[in-house]
């Protein structure tokens, strides 16, 4: 993995209009899940829940193009219950709200929602506290989700830079 800077990235010619269709139906499917996972009357997150929000080192570019370049800026006074003396995310504003809510990236999408992974069973720990048993295909399986994304992002670097993807296959560029 090569990691580039947000001006790196940006600075590189596009081949063909940036195309965010795969992005966007992967989007809707992550929206679609989080409101079987909602349905259940477990998610305390609500605009100004911040406690999760750290600083992300790098987005693929797919994620990053989304965005606009947009790479936030230095965190305000917030500070986080569940991750005391770590950086939030430069999206932040000071009621805790996100800035880039909605093109914000596939792991904020996710985060405090149901996760499977090798680990087990994982979830904000404010979240889901009376849950006992989960059917299998109600949490987000993480590796699908990254191989997923991983692939969407393929496809974007393919149709953007159609003779030069494979430069980008290992690039993410600088988020904060």
């Amino acid at each position: 993995m090569r990691i580039v800077s947000a001006a790196e990235f940006l600075a590189e010619p596009v081949q063909n209009r940036w195309d965010f269709s795969d992005l966007g139906r992967l989007h809707s499917a992550v929206a679609e899940k989080c409101e079987r996972q909602e349905a259940l009357g477990g998610i305390r997150c609500r605009k100004g829940c911040h406690h999760c929000c750290r600083r992300i080192e790098s987005l693929f570019p797919v994620e990053f193009a989304f965005l606009g370049g947009d790479c936030g800026s230095p965190p305000g006074p917030l500070e986080s219950l569940l991750h005391p003396g770590e950086s939030l995310c430069g999206h932040l504003a000071s009621d805790g709200s996100c800035g880039i809510y909605d093109r914000r990236p596939l792991i904020c999408r996710t985060h405090g929602f149901l996760h499977l992974s090798e680990a087990g069973l994982d979830r904000c720990p404010w979240n889901f506290e009376d849950l006992e048993e989960v059917d299998e295909d109600l949490p987000f399986h993480l590796e699908d989700l990254h191989q997923t994304l991983w692939r969407v992002n393929m496809l974007f670097l393919r149709r953007s830079y159609p003779t030069r993807w494979r430069e980008f296959v290992q690039v993410r560029v600088r988020f904060q």
